[in-house]
C-alpha cells in the first residue's frame, strides 16, 4: 500500500507540476503491465479521489485493455497524462507532435 501511494503522488505531482496551464479536470490513461496496476489500485481504494479533493480538482483514470490504444488517445489529446514506456513515449507522441 506504501508503494501504491508513493507511485500515485509521484504521478499527481508530476502531472501537476509539469501542466503548463492549470486545469481543473484531469484524464489518466493506463493499461495493464505490472509496474503500472498502481494507478487502478489508486482509484480502487480512493486515493485518487482523496489527492483530487485536497487540490480542488477531478482526475479520472482509465483503464485501456489495449495498451497502444492509449498511447493513440493520449496522442490525440483525449487525455492528460498516459503511462507508457520510455521508448514509446518518444515514438508515437513525438510523431504525432505531442512533447512526452
Amino acid at each position: 500500500m506504501r508503494f501504491a501511494r508513493s507511485i500515485l503522488t509521484i504521478s499527481i505531482m508530476s502531472l501537476l507540476s509539469f501542466s503548463v496551464a492549470a486545469k481543473d479536470d484531469y484524464k489518466i490513461a493506463w493499461s495493464i503491465y505490472v509496474g503500472w496496476m498502481p494507478r487502478g489500485y489508486a482509484k480502487d481504494a480512493g486515493i485518487v479521489d482523496k489527492w483530487a479533493k485536497k487540490y480542488g480538482i477531478t482526475i479520472d483514470v482509465v483503464q485501456f485493455n489495449d495498451y497502444i490504444e492509449s498511447i493513440n488517445q493520449y496522442t490525440a489529446g483525449e487525455f492528460d497524462v498516459c503511462t507508457m514506456t520510455n521508448m514509446d513515449a518518444l515514438t508515437i507522441p513525438a510523431a504525432g507532435g505531442v512533447d512526452s
